[in-house]
């Protein structure tokens, strides 16, 4: 976990578990983020989930144009 943790803090990307299959993740950062979607060998313009620890982390403001109560309440 400390490696993961050391790599993702140094703008690499990570693979981590999830209940279904594991996912490819990074530190929400645009160079970060342009390893991610090259990895993944997608579009910069499509989207990408976001994990977050709890609602409160969620409702933090985004770059995504929708506002986090509209989106929370959905």
């Amino acid at each position: 976990m400390d490696e993961a943790v050391r790599i993702a803090l140094a703008g690499g990307c990570i693979v981590y578990p999830t209940t279904t299959q594991p996912a490819l993740g990074c530190i929400p950062e645009p160079a970060a983020l342009d390893r991610l979607f090259a990895l993944k060998k997608r579009s910069a313009e499509m989207p990408v989930s976001i994990g977050v620890a709890d609602l409160s982390q969620a409702a933090t403001p985004m770059l995504t144009g929708i506002s986090a109560d509209r989106f929370l309440s959905a």
